[in-house]
């Protein structure tokens, strides 16, 4: 005897119904009719007595009953455990905009791995514009970096903010003459985390009004920093990782000239998403809101 007539029969007990059990365990009614008369015929028993005046269970019938609910009890016992998170082993997805630094992503790393020891866990570096895209796609369950286009039905919440300010090398005019701010503020770098082509690159940068501004450009941090220690252009970068790298170069801020100015951090994920996957639901709690506040596309 297997254990779905037992089952089967847990459920009439406990609704006291042939009906409403077919319908809990989504069978028909001749087939949980069929059921109980083959556990009933199998232990040679009868179960529960039926009649117009309603529904009861016979001696043996209540025994089994108590056996039963133990069986059923134990059953989800066993689900639960399958369901744990240390027995979560599915694949996270996280995308990330490249060199992205955030105080809360160096705790919610080692926290994510402890708590879902099964996990398996990839970390991956794209374009803001593609890191969305990947997102809407199911491909990447959650995205952090700075996200000046927003898109439907994505949220977002605000996790931190990034200074950026303007920077020159030590090989720069500047270098020795701060105070004389004509010496090379023609020559700018143009740093974001867009991947453009030539024809975007002639239009949208180096012409028009930009073309006598704006000399170099830089799709990530590590070839603007080649284009800072040239010495050949004034460089925005982002402070945190400016400071944070062991250059070999000496660097310095032009705040006097350029003030500096924040970027918002954000987390970015479909919140129908989020629903799936207790490891991502997880992952994105170790992310509160900042004060700046937290945009959400559906509202």
């Amino acid at each position: 005897m297997g254990l779905d007539p037992l089952i089967h029969f847990e459920a009439i007990a406990r609704h006291c119904s042939l009906k409403a059990a077919a319908t809990e365990l989504h069978l028909s009614r001749p087939a949980i009719t069929h059921s109980l008369k083959k556990l009933e015929s199998g232990l040679g028993v009868s179960l529960c007595l039926r009649s117009r005046s309603g529904f009861r269970l016979t001696e043996a019938g209540g025994k089994l009953y108590l056996v039963c609910q133990e069986i059923r009890a134990r059953l989800q016992t066993y689900e639960e455990c399958l369901l744990s998170d240390e027995a979560f082993d599915r694949v996270l997805n996280v995308g990330m905009i490249d060199n992205f630094q955030n105080p809360y992503l160096d705790k919610a790393i080692p926290k994510l791995i402890k708590t879902f020891p099964k996990l398996k866990l990839s970390l991956q570096v794209y374009e803001a514009t593609e890191l969305q895209r990947l997102i809407l796609d199911g491909e990447v369950d959650v995205g952090l970096g700075i996200f000046n286009l927003k898109l439907d039905p994505m949220s977002y919440r605000t996790v931190g903010t990034e200074t950026i300010a303007h920077f020159i090398s030590d090989r720069h005019p500047l270098w020795r003459s701060p105070t004389n701010v004509r010496l090379g503020l023609g020559v700018k770098t143009w740093v974001d985390i867009i991947n453009r082509n030539r024809s975007a690159l002639e239009n949208e940068i180096f012409g028009g009004t930009r073309s006598q501004q704006y000399r170099s450009y830089a799709s990530n941090l590590n070839s603007a920093l080649l284009l800072l220690q040239s010495g050949q252009s004034i460089v925005p970068l982002p402070t945190e990782y400016l400071t944070s790298r062991k250059l070999k170069f000496k660097f310095r801020s032009l705040d006097h000239i350029f003030k500096p100015f924040a970027l918002k951090q954000e987390i970015a994920f479909r919140r129908e998403f989020l629903k799936g996957s207790r490891a991502c639901t997880f992952f994105v709690a170790q992310f509160p809101a900042v004060k700046s506040g937290s945009y959400d596309s559906k509202k």
